[in-house]
């Protein structure tokens, strides 16, 4: 908590103009979980998700899997063989960092096996949301407090089998953004961060199903209205060399049993909506 709170008190200690300070602070609070917003729990069933891909698909998907399982498993027995045994008799991690202090092979080895197994489930998941298309429609102009579009208008996709309580989401939130140096000597590193803050939730509907091979759009009604998002964010603004703050927007398509599908775009925004109060 130490590095987080030092963190934040840099980005906040940072001077900023007396405009952005007044229409920031007429900002509402959000009493929302942002991160739950933007990153919703993933409830789905794998062995469901590899039946609804396609076959290369689903064999990339398991090697990918067993892959990751023999990486790992290999490389934490060498992390601890290396922990236990003598320095000359390691195989792979030293006992000893490049300025000679001491060092641990186990902690590197699970170190690298998280990261090893965190690019794999990123690929996999990636595998996993074949089982349909879905895309942003083309939008030309600029997203402003008065923009609303029919949510048919925004996304578009097709499934290769029948989707079970589809919900469409489309979100927004800030994104504090910024570098921050952790630990000390030769474990001294610099940190990138991207933390979601003040999310907001722009559309949300639920069907029970749409039939396969049927365009999603094609089942869901109504508008994505955008004031709501310049009423609760704030402008994108670089604070310092290091730090700053973006506004960040997505489409969510969550479905039962399956992987859900996700949409980030960008778009130029406008600093004065955000400190228009609509009229």
């Amino acid at each position: 908590m130490g590095d987080l709170d030092n963190r934040r008190q840099y980005f906040f200690d940072t001077k900023v103009s007396e405009e952005i300070v007044y229409n920031l602070n007429r900002k509402p609070k959000i009493n929302r979980n942002t991160k739950a917003l933007i990153e919703p729990k993933d409830s789905f069933n794998l062995f469901s998700n590899l039946g609804a891909i396609p076959i290369l698909n689903r064999l990339l998907t398991m090697v990918l899997a067993l892959a990751a399982l023999v990486i790992i498993t290999v490389n934490s027995i060498i992390g601890l063989h290396d922990q236990m045994v003598p320095e000359s008799q390691t195989y792979f991690y030293s006992q000893t960092d490049i300025n000679g202090d001491s060092d641990s092979p186990l902690i590197n080895s699970l170190l690298l096996s998280g990261g090893v197994g965190t690019a794999v489930w990123l690929a996999m998941r990636r595998q996993l949301r074949k089982y349909m298309t879905f895309h942003f429609k083309p939008f030309l102009g600029r997203i402003g407090r008065t923009t609303s579009i029919p949510i048919q208008q925004l996304i578009s996709g097709i499934s290769r089998v029948e989707l079970n309580h589809p919900t469409p989401r489309v979100v927004a939130c800030n994104l504090e953004k910024g570098q921050y140096w952790r630990g000390s000597g030769s474990h001294r590193r610099k940190v990138s961060f991207s933390e979601p803050v003040q999310g907001v939730l722009l559309y949300e509907k639920t069907v029970n199903t749409i039939p396969r091979k049927q365009p999603v759009q094609n089942h869901f009604a109504g508008k994505v209205k955008f004031a709501p998002m310049f009423d609760a964010l704030y402008p994108p603004c670089v604070v310092s060399k290091s730090h700053g703050l973006d506004v960040h927007g997505e489409v969510q398509l969550l479905v039962d049993k399956l992987v859900d599908q996700e949409l980030a775009g960008t778009v130029a925004l406008r600093k004065e909506d955000f400190y228009s109060d609509g009229s």
